[in-house]
């Protein structure tokens, strides 16, 4: 049935659908980036004890499906994994601070959450291209 998992003294099913989109001019179709960015995320969700249920990079867009704990906002993990994978990314690969430095950021302003166990596709298209 539920994949219920155990916090404290209760007990949770919480996922977040966070999806966010790189600016102009960023590549991430190598497949060298697009590892990193992974394996960036990975990191991430483990250092802060988020649980990946589904992860995607695609040019366009990143998108992660996690199972967090019921003190995490959902504003709060997009902020934390966008904001680190920028660091991690300065980091790994120096060459892009000319994008950094001309563009201000790799990702475009805001996200999209969704919460619950379904995700639809053609949904996030449509908010996208409003």
């Amino acid at each position: 049935m539920h994949d219920y998992r155990s916090y404290g003294h209760g007990k949770y099913a919480l996922h977040y659908h966070l999806l966010w989109c790189p600016k102009a001019g960023l590549q991430l179709q190598g497949e060298k980036l697009e590892h990193a960015l992974q394996q960036i995320i990975a990191d991430i969700c483990r250092a802060n004890h988020y649980e990946i249920v589904a992860l995607e990079v695609q040019p366009r867009f990143i998108y992660v499906s996690l199972s967090v704990r019921p003190t995490v906002a959902p504003a709060d993990a997009a902020r934390t994994l966008k904001s680190m994978c920028t660091v991690r990314l300065l980091q790994l690969y120096p060459e892009l601070k000319k994008h950094y430095s001309l563009y201000g950021s790799f990702w475009k302003k805001g996200y999209l959450i969704s919460t619950g166990r379904i995700f639809n596709p053609d949904v996030v298209w449509k908010v996208l291209d409003e």
